[in-house]
């Protein structure tokens, strides 16, 4: 394996994209973002301005792992630019609409820099340390997506879960319970919308461990055979 990084396919790229894109290890640092706000992300619910400063900082990662061409990387800094200032506003003067607004914004950032992830990790046939960062991030990126759709349909439908006794909705949880098919049973998804949801959820986490973490491992023992 080599750590030789590609430089994307050459459409629309800019001096400031390239120079990013020439950077090693930019899937580390948002694998590294999302672990940490995976750890720590029960202690950010109870805390509204400490939970804005880590998506804030997710939002960072983000858009420097998606930043190989002007275009990506000034749609991905509009959507984080937006959606922190919603997220401050609504903090200081709560909204139902600001806060679906808000919810709906980290939905359309995450499933962007997933996707644009995802199109750097199979890109080409050479398996780098930082695309294998990029797979795991996928992974974690899918599971965070849900968590906020789940929660939009929460908003939208607050009896489309089941919750038990005094305990108050944790989607996170949820979502990753469901994309690994844990499947504890302490939430369930009550509405037709809330199920279909779910079980999209745990299909394609099945779909993606299986198709692409294989091909990528594949790729890595084919190259290093080679080597």
């Amino acid at each position: 394996m080599t750590e030789k990084e590609p430089q994307g396919n050459g459409v629309g790229q800019g001096s400031f994209a390239r120079f990013l894109a020439s950077i090693k290890g930019r899937c580390q640092f948002l694998l590294l973002s999302l672990v940490t706000l995976l750890l720590i992300y029960h202690r950010a619910a109870a805390r509204p301005f400490l939970a804005l400063i880590i998506n804030a900082g997710i939002l960072a990662t983000g858009v420097y792992a998606v930043s190989d061409s002007n275009k990506y990387l000034l749609t991905a800094v509009a959507i984080g630019i937006l959606q922190v200032f919603i997220a401050v506003v609504d903090l200081s003067a709560p909204s139902l609409g600001l806060t679906i607004a808000a919810y709906s914004l980290l939905v359309v950032f995450y499933a962007f820099t997933l996707i644009r992830v995802l199109e750097y990790v199979v890109r080409g046939r050479e398996v780098t340390r930082d695309k294998i960062y990029g797979a795991v991030s996928v992974y974690l990126l899918i599971g965070f997506t849900w968590a906020y759709l789940y929660r939009l349909v929460f908003i939208y439908q607050p009896d489309a879960f089941s919750f038990p006794a005094k305990q108050s909705p944790d989607f996170v949880y949820f979502s990753f319970s469901t994309l690994c098919t844990v499947g504890y049973g302490d939430i369930t998804p009550v509405s037709g919308f809330a199920r279909s949801l779910v079980i999209l959820e745990a299909v394609t986490g099945i779909l993606y461990i299986a198709v692409l973490v294989s091909r990528l491992v594949n790729l890595y023992h084919a190259d290093s055979n080679q080597g």
